[in-house]
């Protein structure tokens, strides 16, 4: 299993909300769960706002934050800091909220405003 590293914030303040959000950050040295080819310190599991309907979430009620096959511009990585992964929870709650108001699980769906990818990945024959 090895050993975890957890972070814990007392509440984020998040645009919309009266009540700050309670932020847990776990970087595991050995995951259970798939990093997705990832090395686990690019793949912490990040837990917010536990519970809450949304289009963006993994197995467990982690966030799900970005698309690990995407290029090290467009996702988080560790070199940007634990600052710049909180910001971007911030965010994901921000936008998971203006989801649900708009709609979402619908009909018609809610809106998001952050950029977004399919969940899953594509077989290597192409067919999935």
């Amino acid at each position: 299993m090895g050993r975890v590293l957890i972070y814990r914030h007392a509440g984020l303040d998040v645009p919309g909300r009266e009540d700050a959000v309670p932020v847990t950050v776990e970087f595991h040295e050995n995951p259970t769960y798939d990093t997705y080819g990832l090395e686990p310190a690019e793949y912490p599991r990040v837990f917010a706002d536990v519970g809450a309907i949304s289009p963006h979430r993994l197995p467990g009620d982690a966030l799900c934050l970005w698309y690990p096959r995407d290029a090290d511009d467009r996702r988080w990585t560790h070199t940007m800091g634990l600052i710049a992964l909180l910001n971007l929870t911030r965010n994901h709650i921000f936008y998971e909220g203006h989801w649900r108001s708009t709609g979402g699980l619908g009909p018609p769906p809610g809106e998001w405003l952050g950029d977004e990818a399919p969940h899953g990945f594509p077989d290597e024959a192409g067919t999935g």
